[in-house]
């Protein structure tokens, strides 16, 4: 309950009002409960939720999060038990906790040798952003190790480079040995 509404200019004052020369109308008002709703990132700090700072039980409430380079987003948990589904969930007649759930991104990595016939490269297939990748080459007869190629913006240094939070193409490039 919240308030009484009368259908004239006078007021209900503890529970009572001044009787008009004139029919009456008096309407209880009542309004849904709120309650809040609580945020947590798992793990911590690799991402953030956007959601109203309270429900009121029975209404749809939405939901958006944003991920941390290097993660992506895995899926909603509901302190009640409740489910999440295309970013919203009704709220219950409690106070809830929303936790968004992260993974580490995980991106393929292909290899190519330039020219073909130049040689073959061991490397993972895949990989977490983040890890540290470790490429080598095996030189076939005829053609010279020329050095190494990223698809993005980093460099092959001692056999190793940092996977990014994108797909990645190494190259080992080769010249022909005219010796």
């Amino acid at each position: 309950f919240d308030h009484w509404e009368l259908n004239f200019d006078g007021e209900v004052s503890e529970g009572k009002f001044t009787m008009p020369a004139a029919d009456v109308t008096v309407t209880a008002v009542y309004t849904r409960k709120r309650y809040i709703i609580q945020t947590e990132v798992e793990p911590a700090g690799v991402g953030s939720i956007t959601a109203p700072a309270t429900g009121q039980t029975g209404l749809t409430i939405t939901l958006s999060q944003t991920p941390a380079t290097g993660y992506t987003f895995k899926r909603w948990e509901l302190s009640t038990g409740g489910e999440v589904t295309d970013n919203q969930f009704t709220m219950p007649a409690q106070g809830v906790t929303v936790k968004a759930i992260y993974i580490r991104s995980v991106h393929q990595i292909t290899t190519v040798c330039k020219p073909k016939t130049g040689g073959v490269i061991t490397c993972a297939r895949a990989s977490e952003y983040g890890k540290i990748i470790t490429v080598s080459q095996q030189t076939n007869e005829g053609y010279i190790f020329a050095g190494w190629t990223l698809s993005f913006d980093g460099e092959v240094v001692d056999g190793k480079f940092t996977m990014p939070d994108q797909r990645v193409t190494v190259t080992a490039n080769y010249t022909r040995d005219t010796s």
